[in-house]
């Protein structure tokens, strides 16, 4: 049997008529998510600010919605970041230039198309020629409806700690906050351990040396401390998701260099002791 449409007249099917045109294998979520578009894109998470140390690395995180694919720019100081065209941009080696503001503006197929014209279909590139010789109002509202630009994220770079040259009872330490901070005393530990510690060991008073070893072993139980503080904080804000990624992994990796700390002044505590035990035979 043929159907004929009459085109000047619109039917309209309940809605229980329209449940029959979804295919059987269909699932109601399914049926539901055809009917529904994500639309221009929202962004769920925005960057954040952050202070960092010079020669450490930092991230900026955005997280989106909307029609895929979605596209990323990040920004410094309002001029494009070459290249970081992904959600998370990664600074690997932060210097006093690296300061400054930071965003990013997410879009979808038709902003890129817009700014990529080279990389369009033919037809779609044509259309987009059109429309930015159109009034400059027109286009920057037809590239905003399309996309959406984060909040500003600032990035201050304080200098690194200066610890090389310091002597090994000025680089005692069980707290740090920043992993760099952390490795850079770290790094001066075992510097002055391959420098200076014999001079030490040869020059200090006993009573100076003594009370040294109970500064270390007083700052190994601290270290111990704090490592398993930061595993427990971490693991905590995995679970729960308090913490942004980044800043778990950072207390991952706090922990671990403070463990590592721990296995740098052990044998630094024991040569100690020896030495002492030798003034005393």
């Amino acid at each position: 049997m043929t159907i004929q449409m009459n085109p000047h007249k619109l039917f309209i099917l309940p809605t229980v008529a329209l449940l029959f045109l979804i295919p059987l294998h269909c699932t109601a979520a399914q049926a539901i998510a055809a009917d529904q578009t994500a639309g221009p894109p929202v962004i769920t998470t925005q960057p954040r600010t952050q202070t960092a140390l010079a020669d450490s690395v930092v991230s900026f995180t955005v997280e989106a919605t909307g029609d895929a694919p979605l596209y990323y720019q990040w920004q410094k100081d309002g001029a494009d970041i070459e290249g970081a065209t992904a959600p998370t941009l990664t600074v690997p080696n932060v210097q006093t230039n690296s300061a400054g503001t930071y965003q990013v503006t997410v879009g979808d197929q038709k902003w890129f198309n817009a700014r990529n014209p080279s990389q369009s279909k033919p037809q779609d590139a044509a259309k987009l020629k059109s429309k930015a010789q159109a009034t400059g109002k027109k286009f920057a509202r037809f590239m905003n409806q399309h996309s959406v630009t984060s909040v500003e994220a600032v990035l201050t770079v304080q200098p690194q700690p200066v610890f090389q040259g310091l002597p090994l009872d000025k680089l005692l330490a069980s707290q740090d906050g920043a992993v760099s901070t952390a490795r850079a005393r770290n790094r001066a530990l075992i510097e002055a351990k391959g420098l200076t510690f014999s001079d030490l060991l040869r020059n200090k008073k006993t009573a100076d040396l003594t009370s040294l070893a109970i500064q270390i072993e007083q700052t190994i139980l601290d270290l111990n401390h704090e490592s398993e503080t930061c595993k427990d904080r971490a693991q905590q804000a995995a679970e729960h998701g308090t913490a942004r990624e980044n800043d778990v992994a950072q207390l991952r990796e706090l922990a671990l260099v403070y463990k590592e700390r721990i296995e740098i002044l052990k044998p630094i505590l024991t040569a100690i002791k020896d030495e002492i035990a030798n003034r005393n035979k």
